[in-house]
This record gives structure tokens, sequence and C-alpha cells, in this order.
């Protein structure tokens, strides 16, 4: 019966089947998510078959660990199309979405990891922008500071400043001037 060599070294593999006689083994490379460098992943074949030890090949795979693939920077850009690619690397996608002002609706806002090398089949998680967000989303006020431009005039032998401010309330604008003299 041919031995179950998975998860053993190289060299201690080819010992074990060589003492038992066989000689015509050959060893290959291949990429493994289940066994570390160096070991045994796969062997040709399965463990406890019976096998003419003199007239049979067994080939047997020693790991190259998880394979290690690129992860491209998808911010800005689509979400339909990052997700597409990051599968077809082998990847799983995660994704979150939240409202974005800056960021167009479905495109990706950020992502973790990005411009690195990772392990294939780990999980990217991506945040998609859903666009501005309007009245109906508001559970309170939003207040963002727009716009703001300053004056100063001499008038009477004082100084009159203006100051405008652009608040946004929602999708509402709000408009606020303020003069003051010193």
């Amino acid at each position: 019966d041919l031995p179950n060599v998975l998860g053993m070294s190289k060299n201690d593999a080819l010992k074990k089947l060589k003492a038992i006689g066989f000689k015509d083994i050959h060893v290959e490379q291949a990429y493994s998510q289940t066994y570390e460098k160096g070991l045994i992943s796969e062997q040709s074949v399965v463990a406890n078959s019976e096998v003419a030890v003199n007239n049979h090949h067994i080939t047997i795979y020693e790991s190259l660990g998880v394979r290690q693939v690129y992860v491209n920077n998808y911010e800005n850009k689509s979400y339909e199309s990052a997700k597409k690619e990051l599968e077809d690397k082998g990847f799983k996608v995660q994704v979150t979405k939240e409202n974005n002002d800056d960021v167009e609706k479905g495109n990706v806002i950020s992502q973790s990891p990005k411009d690195k090398t990772v392990d294939e089949g780990s999980t990217i998680l991506l945040v998609v922008s859903k666009g501005e967000k309007s009245d109906e989303d508001d559970d309170k006020v939003r207040m963002c500071f727009r716009t703001t431009t300053f004056s100063m005039e001499r008038e009477y032998g004082m100084f009159l400043c203006t100051l405008h401010l652009k608040f946004i309330f929602g999708k509402r604008n709000t408009y606020f001037i303020l003069f003051f003299y010193f």
C-alpha cells in the first residue's frame, strides 16, 4: 500500500517512499492553501492504494505555500469592476456602503488592503459610495461649512467688516451675512 506522505517534508516523503521500494518518484511544486511551504501538499496516488512498487510512477507535490497576489488600488473607481477584478484574482470581497459627497455613487471610497501583496483568497474590504446624503437620509441636521468671504471697508472712521457664510442643512442652503464695526 502507498503511504500517506501529505504534510511531510520533501526529504522525509522521499525517504519513506524509497524505503518501501518506489524508485520512479517525481517531485513538482504547487501553491497550497492548506500546507506550509516545503511540505508535501498532494500525491498523485491516493494513500493506502495498492500499487505495484516497481512499475508505478508517483508524483508528489511540494507546497510553495499560499500564492501571493498584488492588490491594486480601486479608490474612486467603479465598485462593480473592482469586485470583478478582485474575485478574478481569487479574493473575497466584503463591502459596506456609506454616503459621500466627494465620491460618485457606486465608486469605491476606500479599501483595505491596497497597493500591496497579500495571500490569495484574502478578504478585501471596500467602502462604496451611496452618493450624497439626501434629506430623507438625515436623522439629524447635517451642517457643512461651505463658503466664506470676508471684506473690510473704512466707514465713518471705523472699519465695517462683512462676513458671508454659507451652510448646508441636508439639501438646503442657508446664508448668513454678519456685519460688525470695530
